[in-house]
């Protein structure tokens, strides 16, 4: 089994507090990604993970067996850096050979095993090339399976995918997601990049200043955000959110206007923040709510409109490359109210 547990996790550098208490149980043989911003500590959990940063307090088990204290070539795990971490005067095969020859293995096993991961990554025909004449697709799959040979109970990913071009990643995306289905592995995959997490997750966790915000599905985390960051932080575009105070007739006002909601539990006169997201709005004929067309941008499959509702720059997402709608036009609106999300202003946190 490899299974991974987080108990009262905490990490100082210095007088700085960079991990707070963080507690999390990864289960057997899942893709789990740990997203968020820059400095919010995914990057150290990993690190503390392989062995490569202490643990200021808490503990960290794999498979039921605590690490703390286990020297990082003992800890069954395997990790690909960011900035692939080849040797270069080595060719691909021994770039993915080099631990099992560190370990002594029969020179035949090294060769099954090199030969094994190369076919799995499309790396047969690369073997006697040095990283210098590979692509970075390439030299992050050679980084990929010198970790693939060893054979671990937990694959560990730093944001490998941040170099390449957008067409590549994509690519990269779906090579590593399928390697994770091929092995009885766990997977830790660290990134910025809430489309790599959405794409690729069976579950993810959302970090921010040191502290877990929520951790669900892809989908749980897209339809019921925990709270103001989280739901601020998932989607592309942004999700709209708009202070406002709630009346007793399932809607929240905003300035001069009523935008609708489903939900029965909150207050008349609460103080709210109202959030939709740019998809779920339509712009129809003739509705209650208003904006003004400030930019239209066409992305080919989609078109995107910024407007300006009473005070807010509000984002729209219409299927389709095409519209007539220019700057300065006045639109109507109307809200698919089941997609509505309503948060406490004082709290920041998801009201359901």
């Amino acid at each position: 089994m490899s299974e991974v547990q987080y108990k009262n996790i905490k990490k100082n550098f210095g007088a700085v507090e960079v991990l707070k208490n963080i507690n999390l149980n990864i289960d057997n043989q899942k893709f789990v990604v740990l997203l968020g911003p820059s400095g919010c500590g995914k990057t150290t959990l990993l690190r503390m993970t392989a062995g490569l940063e202490s643990i200021s307090s808490g503990e960290i088990s794999i498979g039921g067996k605590t690490i703390n204290n286990v020297h990082p070539r003992d800890r069954d795990i395997a990790m690909v850096f960011q900035n692939y971490a080849l040797y270069p005067q080595m060719n691909v095969f021994d770039n993915i050979a080099f631990s099992l020859q560190i370990r002594k293995l029969e020179a035949q096993d090294i060769q099954k095993k090199v030969e094994w991961a190369a076919s799995v990554l499309n790396l047969t025909d690369y073997l006697k090339r040095t990283p210098k004449e590979l692509s970075g697709g390439q030299r992050q799959r050679v980084a990929m399976g010198r970790a693939l040979v060893r054979d671990p109970k937990v694959f560990l990913f730093d944001e490998p995918l941040s170099n390449l071009d957008a067409k590549l990643r994509a690519h990269m995306r779906l090579e590593i997601r399928k390697l994770h289905n091929q092995q009885n592995a766990t997977t830790i995959y660290v990134t910025h990049d809430q489309i790599e997490a959405m794409t690729m997750a069976d579950e993810i966790v959302i970090m921010n200043e040191g502290i877990i915000e929520q951790i669900a599905t892809p989908h749980d985390i897209y339809e019921k955000p925990n709270n103001l960051f989280v739901a601020d932080f998932i989607g592309s575009p942004a999700i709209n959110l708009m202070k406002g105070t709630a009346t007793d007739n399932q809607s929240v006002k905003i300035k001069n206007q009523f935008l609708p909601h489903l939900k029965n539990n909150l207050s008349s006169g609460q103080d709210v923040v109202y959030g939709i997201r740019p998809t779920d709005i339509k712009i129809v004929q003739d509705s209650n709510i208003k904006a003004e067309v400030v930019l239209v941008e066409t992305t080919g499959s989609e078109t995107h409109i910024i407007a300006m509702l009473d005070d807010y720059e509000f984002r729209i997402v219409q299927p389709g490359g095409r519209t007539e709608i220019k700057n300065g036009d006045k639109i109507s609106l109307d809200f698919d109210k089941s997609k509505a999300h309503t948060f406490d202003q004082s709290t920041t946190k998801r009201i359901d």
